[in-house]
């Protein structure tokens, strides 16, 4: 029997290490084969260069924010929508709103909680892959 996430190709792009090497192991750990990266640019030509099923964007990072990344991954999109998932210190829903305005189809709260995390995640896949959602 296979992990909640079992299956799926996930892109982390999170600028603070601690931060990114928990999300792996945690998804990792649910079955998933994850990826990850330190800054916007990388993930927007990994993006390019690779499939993924989801990718969870740290909003915050330097260089290229992931708003920013996030535009550009929509703006190359063709017959395919990756599920995008914005990761946010920032709890206010006027926050939350600009990162659905840049084309983030959710966006999860840090810090994570790792007892529930995963299951998160499986969540909005299910709710956000289904046809007819996106």
């Amino acid at each position: 029997m296979g992990g909640v996430l079992e299956g799926l190709s996930i892109l982390v792009a999170e600028d603070n290490e601690p931060s990114l090497e928990l999300a792996l192991a945690l998804l990792r750990l649910a079955g998933a084969t994850a990826t990850g990266v330190s800054n916007g640019d990388t993930a927007v030509d990994l993006m390019a260069a690779q499939v993924f099923d989801i990718v969870l964007m740290d909003v915050q990072m330097p260089a290229m924010d992931g708003c920013t990344a996030t535009r550009l991954i929509r703006d190359s999109e063709t017959d395919s929508h990756v599920l995008i998932l914005g990761v946010t210190a920032h709890a206010m829903p006027e926050h939350h709103d600009s990162c659905l305005e840049a084309g983030m189809d959710a966006v999860i709260t840090k810090p994570i909680d790792p007892s529930t995390f995963t299951q998160q995640i499986r969540e909005y896949w299910e709710a956000l892959s289904a046809p007819g959602t996106r």
